[in-house]
């Protein structure tokens, strides 16, 4: 029977690592591919070196983001709420492989879409007190604008009454 390319592949490799002969040679082979193509980066210029190290920790981060979820014993990212106790629980998915790209990505959905409808929860409360408070402001506003308007009324009588008494003279 015929086998697929990838079963030759697999065969072949499995030759080349049981062989010390092969296994040697093909270490090597890779030791100088490697070293054609590397170059320390205390050899590259300024500039490489600052791409490179962005690169670094870019990775780095992902791949800390990656273990944080990944680990059991971890505690998920969650968003500050001054008022988590009222939140439901988060509802349940079927179960993700979150070893895998979209796995993980899945995972990083639910979690932003629950920290979404948290942050939209605490805007509906914040737009609430914003609009309460208002209330109170043009209410105490009214307050001190008719407060003047009475003081201001005796003035305005007397006045007016000089007034007159000074156009009949």
């Amino acid at each position: 029977m015929a086998r697929t390319p990838a079963e030759r592949a697999k065969r072949y490799r499995d030759r080349q690592k049981n062989d010390p002969v092969l296994k040697a040679q093909y270490l090597e082979k890779e030791r100088n591919r490697k070293k054609a193509t590397y170059a320390p980066i205390a050899e590259r210029c300024e500039r490489e070196q600052r791409k490179i190290r962005r690169i670094w920790r870019t990775s780095s981060k992902q791949y800390r983001a990656r273990r944080r979820v990944q680990l059991p014993g971890s505690h998920p990212v969650t968003p500050v709420i001054r008022n988590a106790a009222n939140l439901p629980p988060p509802t349940p998915r079927r179960p993700v492989d979150q070893g895998t790209k979209r796995g993980l990505m899945m995972v990083k959905k639910d979690l932003v879409e629950r920290q979404l409808e948290a942050m939209k929860k605490q805007l509906e409360e914040q737009k609430r007190l914003a609009e309460r408070w208002k209330t109170r402001y043009n209410r105490v506003k009214e307050q001190l604008l008719e407060r003047d308007r009475a003081k201001d009324e005796p003035m305005q009588m007397v006045t007016g009454f000089f007034k007159h008494e000074d156009d009949s003279h």
